[in-house]
């Protein structure tokens, strides 16, 4: 090693020179934390408005979507509001037409039992003479029914009369 020179001048010189290497140092330190402030504060500034659009586009997806299904839920409930009252009313009309649908039933399978009863009449000859039935108990009025009205058993086989 070499021997260091320290005399007080060298050594006064050798310390402004510190003292100015440092001073640049710490100005650069400076100008760099500001640099990076400024970077900082520039990213987080970009960053709040990039997540604020998203926000605002995740928004008003959010309320698109919400209104078309606001829309498609009034859409099915009008749907469905329809079809109930239309089924309340078939179900209200086929309730009041139901006696006389079991009416009908009952003139129906009447009919075809006389028609039934008149064909096997004929098959077997006919009405004997003197111990068949009277003409006239094929042209009697039907019996009083559970409505309280007369009529014709002619309903369920036109053009046949009530037998019993």
């Amino acid at each position: 090693m070499s021997n260091p020179d320290l005399r007080p001048t060298h050594v006064l010189e050798l310390l402004a020179t510190l003292q100015k290497t440092a001073a640049a140092f710490a100005a650069r330190e400076e100008a760099l934390s500001r640099d990076f402030a400024a970077r900082r504060h520039t990213v987080n500034r970009q960053q709040r408005d990039g997540l604020d659009k998203a926000e605002a586009r995740l928004t008003s997806l959010i309320e698109e979507s919400n209104a078309l299904c606001q829309t498609g839920r009034q859409h099915l409930t009008a749907l469905y509001e329809g079809r109930r009252m239309r089924i309340n009313r078939v179900g209200t009309a086929a309730l009041r037409k139901l006696p006389m649908h079991a009416r009908q039933a009952r003139e129906r399978w009447m009919g075809d039992l006389q028609l039934k009863q008149f064909q096997s009449e004929k098959k077997a000859g006919g009405r004997q003479k003197g111990g068949g039935q009277d003409s006239r108990c094929l042209h009697r009025p039907a019996r009083r029914r559970a409505g309280g009205d007369e009529e014709d058993a002619t309903e369920g086989a036109p053009g046949f009369r009530r037998v019993f």
